[in-house]
């Protein structure tokens, strides 16, 4: 009997955290506040995969307001200059599955990048474009071990050649008014930098995301969102110059990606990293 009245006071709490705010509210508070319980959630190791898209109760309630995260710099201290010297770049999709709205995915996407980048502005890049997915049921694991799968074929890259800059090419999961702005009537996906906290190399990973951030916000197009830093990794360990870059969400029109994308494009080949 005790058994069971243990089981259903849990069940019943269960379902009070998920459908009632106040509770939701407070115990999500405490544990983004709680230091203890947080490093339970929050590990250090490599293969600890926590994508974003997790934390949309967290991230983007009812009560979503845009702000740099506590340990985001507030700008960059390096120079910006007119002409950058990103001379060569790798691009891959951790989650290869992410698709949008109306037709396209965040494989797609990442090629145009890599198309505007090379035919417009004369970088260089590769794309790594081996089946994540598949190798991974080759293996054996689940969705959740992408990040170690795409880690694989990261490494082998970086043995192999050396590069400028390096971006893991994603898609954020929110809400439709969340994820575009209108600018001279044209429409634009909204556009945000990760950074995993839980590496060397984060306080670099840092700066060559907000400098990015810092140099669209300079075109007065307002589709960059603040640098979101979180206790993670996101293979970010393996060079101090890779950034996951969240272009717009499920909710966006393909188009609208790819106008923002011509916009990131630009500012890579402008900035002096």
């Amino acid at each position: 009997m005790k058994q069971l009245i243990n089981s259903l006071f849990k069940t019943v709490l269960i379902f009070a955290l998920i459908y009632y705010s106040p509770i939701k509210t407070g115990f999500l508070n405490f544990m983004k506040n709680n230091i203890s319980f947080n490093s339970l959630l929050y590990t250090s190791n490599v293969d600890f995969d926590i994508d974003s898209t997790l934390l949309l109760v967290e991230k983007y309630g009812t009560e979503y307001i845009e702000y740099p995260n506590e340990n985001t710099v507030a700008s960059s201290n390096k120079k910006v200059e007119t002409v950058g010297n990103i001379k060569k770049v790798l691009i891959y999709s951790t989650h290869q599955n992410e698709e949008y709205l109306d037709y396209g995915d965040v494989v797609s996407a990442s090629k145009y990048l890599a198309e505007i980048l090379e035919n417009t502005y004369g970088i260089e890049v590769d794309v790594i474009e081996e089946n994540f997915i598949a190798t991974a049921s080759m293996y054996g694991y689940n969705y959740n071990k992408l990040y170690s799968i795409s880690r694989m074929f990261l490494e082998e890259y970086l043995m192999n050649d050396t590069y400028d800059l390096i971006i893991d090419f994603h898609r954020d999961a929110l809400p439709r008014e969340l994820t575009y702005i209108t600018y001279n009537g044209k429409n634009y996906a909204k556009i945000m930098a990760d950074i995993g906290t839980n590496n060397p190399n984060h306080l670099v990973n840092l700066e060559y995301a907000q400098t990015l951030t810092d140099k669209i916000s300079s075109y007065n197009i307002p589709i960059m969102k603040p640098v979101y830093t979180i206790a993670s990794t996101y293979n970010q360990d393996l060079a101090d110059n890779i950034m996951l870059i969240e272009f717009g969400s499920d909710q966006n029109y393909y188009q609208e990606v790819l106008n923002s994308i011509e916009i990131v494009a630009r500012a890579i080949s402008e900035i002096r990293w």
